[in-house]
């Protein structure tokens, strides 16, 4: 999965934050399962795209987060992962 985030700096980033999973099921995040970035902060409420607003998703645990009103937050502060350029 490494491999197929280079190139894209943030997704890597909060990829390797999250240890390669996802912050509500706990399962990998990988290719072949889909996924999303979900805004800590609402966009609307003024919520930024910055990485300490942002996490990786399932999909399908995305739209439990919306639907069911749940609320996902970060179990540390961002840090700053070691991507290679």
């Amino acid at each position: 999965m490494e491999d197929n985030l280079k190139g894209h700096r943030r997704l890597l980033q909060l990829w390797l934050e999250q240890d390669g999973k996802c912050l509500v099921c706990g399962q990998k995040l990988t290719q072949e399962r889909d996924w999303n970035t979900h805004h800590l902060r609402k966009r609307v409420e003024g919520g930024e795209g910055t990485l300490d607003n942002l996490v990786l998703l399932h999909s399908n645990c995305h739209r439990q987060v919306h639907n069911q009103g749940w609320k996902v937050s970060k179990s540390r502060p961002v840090k700053r992962a070691f991507v290679k350029a």
